[in-house]
């Protein structure tokens, strides 16, 4: 009879047996709870918005890989640049020897071309912001400059001027005020995007959808959305704006939802390019110097053709090396100009396409069923095939 609590006790050898094998199945469920573990964290990070500025960084990447494809671009669209070359035209002697920051008369021509030309709206990325000295030499059929402008913006009946901010916080927006000589003349304002606001490292990836401006008593939309919308009838008076979208409808029934953040902010969509006026570009360009001298043209009575039929003008500056300087870094680019992002918005309510954000939900669950790949590959597979397999579902991501 075997001596009880010997080492050969069948009992001993049963513990030692089941402990062995609990050890192996906690060793084999570890990547499991690792898995578990990383899921809960990575959803609470998610949540308190902590990887936010890695998410704002990767965009651009996702940005510039989207450019490799085609993407539809309205066929309304048109800039007008007041680039290099247009300074140099208009400081000609022919042309009164005009230097930038040019007379407002200057502006007033060109809105009154564009709108003979048959601009639908027009855009102007350039701030007034005061009134000028009366200049005799800038007068025009015996009105002051800023007199002759602010008519002929009164009989375009078409042009959206622009405004910026005077101060910028978290919780508020503060815009400058526009002359009422202008505003008044105008058929609306938009304001520029309020470049920088929640950006990081200085790159123009959202602009702000409006902003409720104390100063004047009105909502002030960005200048694109203002720009589109008078084309599409979108009533921008009657906005429906809930957390995370707003709505816009024009009396046809036609629907936009705007996807928006927390701030009101929306992706700006950089697949319009710089127009390069060629006749395959998807946006037909234009200099600035061009259409004031047809305006010229066309004073004198020599005929002047049409080529902005039902279009969306964007007056904006492209000049580098000035004194006066609207370019900045871009997803897409290093230097890109910004009037840009006022098209790139338009077109977006213009296709009703826009850059959505993956909802928190759908992210949660995306994270899990990565974090579940990961823990099976882990558990079921050797050491190299489980690296291959982590690489692939990177690589899928």
């Amino acid at each position: 009879m075997p001596v009880s609590g010997g080492p050969f006790c069948l009992p001993c050898r049963s513990q030692v047996c089941g402990n062995g094998y609990v050890k192996e199945r906690l060793i084999r469920l570890l990547p499991c709870c690792i898995a578990a573990g990383v899921i809960l964290a990575l959803c609470i990070i998610r949540a308190t918005g902590f990887l936010e500025p890695i998410e704002l960084l990767t965009f651009g990447l996702r940005a510039k890989l989207a450019l490799r494809f085609s993407f539809p671009i309205a066929t309304n669209l048109a800039a007008v640049e007041l680039d290099g070359s247009s300074l140099e035209m208009l400081n000609q002697p022919e042309f009164g020897r005009q230097r930038f920051p040019f007379p407002r008369s200057v502006y007033g021509r060109v809105i009154s071309e564009l709108k003979a030309q048959g601009a639908q709206v027009i855009g102007m990325d350039f701030f007034f912001l005061d009134l000028e000295r009366d200049y005799v030499e800038n007068r025009v059929e015996n009105l002051s400059s800023d007199e002759y402008f602010a008519r002929e913006l009164a009989r375009a009946g078409n042009v959206v001027l622009a405004t910026t901010p005077a101060h910028v916080s978290d919780t508020d927006i503060e815009l400058l005020l526009v002359p009422d000589l202008f505003r008044t003349s105008a058929l609306a304002l938009g304001h520029d995007g309020i470049l920088g606001r929640g950006s990081v490292h200085g790159v123009f990836r959202k602009v702000t959808a409006y902003v409720d401006d104390k100063a004047c008593g009105a909502r002030v939309w960005h200048l694109g959305i203002v720009m589109a919308a008078k084309a599409l009838g979108l009533d921008l008076d009657h906005a429906v704006v809930n957390p995370g979208s707003i709505l816009l409808t024009n009396r046809t029934g036609l629907k936009c939802l705007i996807p928006t953040d927390s701030a009101n902010r929306c992706y700006i969509d950089w697949s319009v390019k710089r127009p390069k006026r060629q006749p395959d570009d998807s946006v037909l360009g234009g200099a600035f110097a061009e259409y004031y001298i047809e305006s010229l043209l066309r004073e004198s009575g020599r005929p002047v053709p049409s080529r902005l039929a039902g279009r969306l003008v964007l007056v904006g500056f492209a000049a580098s090396g000035q004194s006066a300087s609207d370019w900045g870094m871009t997803p897409v680019s290093d230097k890109t100009p910004l009037y840009l992002s006022h098209l790139a918005v338009a077109n977006s309510l213009l296709t009703n396409r826009f850059v959505h954000r993956t909802s928190w939900m759908a992210e949660c669950v995306l994270i899990v069923c990565l974090a579940v790949a990961a823990a099976f590959s882990g558990w079921r597979l050797s050491p190299l095939w489980g690296l291959g397999a982590m690489a692939s579902i990177c690589l899928v991501y």
